[in-house]
């Protein structure tokens, strides 16, 4: 007769090696036997709620079946608080225009000084001047090309 850890255990396989809390306890999982898993390192909280096998290696493509299943299972709200926060993942530290690798010397001044250095890279929204000393957000600078 198996234990009711190795039943919880299959359960989980079963469902490609995911499992929310909910999930787990309307497989008939005791709360004893699933957070003892987590206890023991077995299984694996990777968000809130949501836990996998410690030794499954997930497909890419389970991988998507599986959490467009969770997804699926949301309630309306939390899948748009959830695609707000991807989005606001992937769009943080992502530039406004893409930007492509660039060399030229470059001639500039900012107040009463002047400079030669190298344009690095280029956008839609400007150039990538690697410079020896810093210039604030905003501060004015002009450039001349040779």
């Amino acid at each position: 007769m198996q234990s009711a850890r190795q039943k919880a255990i299959e359960a989980i396989q079963r469902r490609g090696g995911l499992i929310r809390t909910h999930e787990a306890l309307a497989e008939g999982m005791h709360r004893r036997t699933f957070y003892g898993l987590r206890d023991e390192g077995v299984l694996i909280e990777i968000s809130r709620g949501l836990y996998r096998l410690a030794d499954t290696d997930l497909s890419a493509s389970r991988v998507s079946d599986r959490l467009l299943e969770l997804i699926m299972s949301m309630p309306e709200d939390e899948q748009q608080k959830l695609l707000k926060d991807l989005e606001g993942k992937l769009l943080k530290g992502k530039r406004k225009h893409h930007r492509k690798p660039f060399f030229m010397v470059v001639d500039y001044a900012t107040q009463d000084r002047g400079y030669r250095d190298f344009i690095q890279n280029i956008s839609a929204g400007g150039v990538f001047i690697e410079t020896q000393m810093p210039f604030s957000a905003g501060q004015e600078v002009s450039l001349t090309f040779p």
